[in-house]
């Protein structure tokens, strides 16, 4: 658990094996360097077996003091596939045939129920998804009536309810990020979270653990405890400008996306909401040129000409949304476009 990408380590986090831990020696870790200056934390999370409704979401997140933290809609046409890929990841259904026009799976596990299980075992139960099926119509077909009556209302459980893929995404995920925290593996899944946010990260591990007693499945946070000194700090400037060139890369790709087809109208809102995008770097990497002495010079030259191009994507809607503003005031760049970015992720 110190290494953060190959061959590197965090100074303040105690040295342990490459093997997995029991959840106990976890929480035990965690109070390492608890009573020492720290410039933040490493945290990381999991989950799984998670479905829940979203009142019961919102009532767990409220009563943790997350308030503030959105639960984003789930949109149809994304929520049957979404379900399925969540159906596997749970080990309840098996992919066994993927076609051009149909994606097949046979049902492995219903519940702890020992009546539906031995259904399970006395029979292969079998959904298949037509990829191509007509709007309006139902693209699931099943092996037989007794698949459909035990499938079907599974099915419809997961694409109604938020799963494990969506809280970790859009609530873990998102909360992290606003809290100014990096990504210390490209892969994903460790972030170091500063000092300043220590709080929210508490209410984030208290709601995974009101959540995993609710559901009565796997839901954790972790946070170990980064120790202020020269060698963290020197670590952690190699990281953060690393996860900072990584959101400028991100950013790179959207742009690509907008002006990949010239002829095709640029809406305002949208370069509003990647405006503010970049304004959440810039004032991440000043966060972190004040917390680690992070030298982030480029990264601020390089959001400026981005800020550019994203506006210059709009050129011909008779806006020039550059008049009168200066390149690296990016609280202006909004009420220039005169548009609220949607900012909700959906499903």
């Amino acid at each position: 658990m110190t290494q953060t990408d190959a061959g590197s380590s965090v100074s303040g986090v105690p040295p342990v094996g490459d093997g997995s831990f029991s959840l106990e020696t976890v929480r035990t870790l965690e109070h390492y360097g608890a009573d020492r200056p720290s410039l933040g934390s490493i945290v990381s999370w999991g989950m799984k077996s998670i479905v829940i409704a979203q009142d019961e979401l919102r009532q767990l997140l409220d009563q943790n003091h997350l308030h503030a933290v959105k639960i984003p809609a789930i949109r149809s046409r994304k929520a049957l596939n979404r379900a399925l890929k969540e159906m596997v990841q749970d080990e309840l259904i098996r992919l066994v045939a993927d076609n051009a026009e149909r994606i097949t799976y046979v049902l492995i596990k219903v519940s702890n129920d020992q009546e539906q299980e031995e259904v399970v075992f006395k029979r292969t139960l079998k959904v298949s998804y037509r990829k191509n099926a007509a709007a309006g119509s139902d693209p699931l077909t099943f092996s037989s009536v007794t698949a459909e009556s035990v499938l079907r209302p599974l099915i419809e459980k997961y694409q109604t309810s938020y799963v494990s893929n969506d809280i970790s995404r859009f609530i873990l995920l998102t909360t992290v990020k606003a809290c100014n925290g990096i990504l210390l593996r490209p892969e994903g899944g460790v972030y170091f979270v500063p000092t300043a946010e220590q709080e929210t990260m508490l209410h984030l591990r208290d709601f995974l653990d009101d959540l995993a007693a609710q559901q009565n499945a796997l839901a954790y946070l972790s946070m170990f405890t980064i120790i202020d000194d020269t060698n963290a700090k020197r670590d952690m400037q190699r990281h953060a400008h690393e996860a900072l060139k990584g959101e400028l890369r991100t950013l790179h790709q959207e742009l690509e996306k907008l002006t990949r087809k010239p002829d095709r109208s640029v809406r305002a809102v949208t370069v509003a909401k990647y405006l503010q995008e970049a304004d959440r770097v810039g004032q991440e990497a000043a966060l972190y040129r004040d917390l680690i002495l992070l030298e982030a010079e480029d990264i601020t030259q390089a959001l400026d000409t981005l800020r550019q191009l994203f506006c210059a994507t709009l050129q011909g809607d008779g806006n020039d949304p550059f008049a009168d503003r200066n390149a690296t005031s990016p609280a202006r760049e909004a009420n220039v476009l005169q548009g609220t970015p949607d900012t909700d992720p959906g499903f």
